[in-house]
């Protein structure tokens, strides 16, 4: 978990989380696979949330950007993460950074209905993979850098 803090008083201005997940088989995963030549576990960024306040100051585009940075350090070419249909300031953000829809051999995306009737559509970035010699496998193996000391404060590690 990435979190940012206010350097002032250390309140928590914004987190996100990233792990590796393994491609589930289900129907509508299954063109994920074919996107995928493996069965490895692909990078995930899920649960990015920015406060109010803290909205449109780039504090979300440093999350996504660091978290890029931890899924190339891990070896892999792409991540993934769901959105709202409906959240189109999310969505704008992350076509903006290159995510683009996944879509099936038919050419439709990828989405799934919840149970409160919200569309969700799973987005990916293909990455360019920085080539390493210390492939880190595991998040909590990094130490995370004060990715906002400059802009915004501090950021604490959680594990």
């Amino acid at each position: 978990m990435l979190v940012a803090c206010r350097s002032t008083d250390g309140k928590v201005i914004g987190f996100c989380e990233l792990d590796a997940r393994k491609i589930k088989s289900s129907p509508s995963e299954s063109t994920v696979t074919s996107l995928n030549a493996t069965t490895d576990p692909r990078p995930y960024m899920f649960n990015l949330v920015t406060h109010k306040d803290w909205r449109r100051r780039g504090v979300a585009k440093s999350f996504i950007e660091r978290c890029e940075e931890l899924a190339m350090k891990w070896g892999k070419s792409k991540l993934y993460l769901k959105v709202r249909e409906e959240n189109g300031a999310a969505i704008a953000l992350y076509e903006n950074l290159g995510y683009m829809a996944v879509k099936n051999e038919e050419g439709r995306r990828l989405e799934e209905q919840q149970d409160n009737g919200s569309t969700v559509l799973l987005l990916c970035k293909v990455l360019n993979v920085w080539p390493t010699n210390d492939s880190v496998t595991n998040v909590n193996e990094i130490a995370f850098e004060d990715i906002f000391e400059e802009i915004h404060g501090s950021t604490t590690n959680i594990s």
